[in-house]
């Protein structure tokens, strides 16, 4: 039901922040699907989110509870879009039939190394 919203969008925020009893989220799915959806994403060093967004390249990362610099990425984000680095960085490091390649290939290159000792 969100899609429709995304394809609307020019960004997407997220402004992630530790919850008072320490609690936090891991890797943001919403933030994999905007991103696949080619939109602008703006969001927050925290937790797992720095792992998938590498700031000014395939999106805009400021510090947490930072108004200002919030504001100041999403200027950013308007003025440089990185949607479509956004999109490659899914499309090649979380697509499962990639992952499950590169697996194989592994196991395979493990299976040779045996043979050969």
């Amino acid at each position: 039901q969100i899609i429709p919203f995304f394809i609307q969008a020019d960004l997407f925020l997220q402004h992630s922040i530790t919850g008072h009893d320490g609690d936090s989220e891991g890797l943001p799915v919403v933030l994999m699907e905007a991103m696949l959806l080619d939109l602008t994403v703006i969001s927050t060093i925290h937790s797992g989110i720095t792992e998938l967004i590498e700031d000014k390249k395939e999106g805009y990362l400021c510090h947490p509870r930072d108004i200002p610099d919030f504001a100041e990425c999403i200027s950013n984000g308007l003025l440089h879009p990185t949607g479509d680095a956004a999109k490659l960085k899914i499309e090649t490091s979380f697509d499962s039939i990639i992952h499950q390649n590169r697996y194989f290939e592994w196991l395979e290159s493990r299976s040779n190394l045996s043979k050969s000792i």
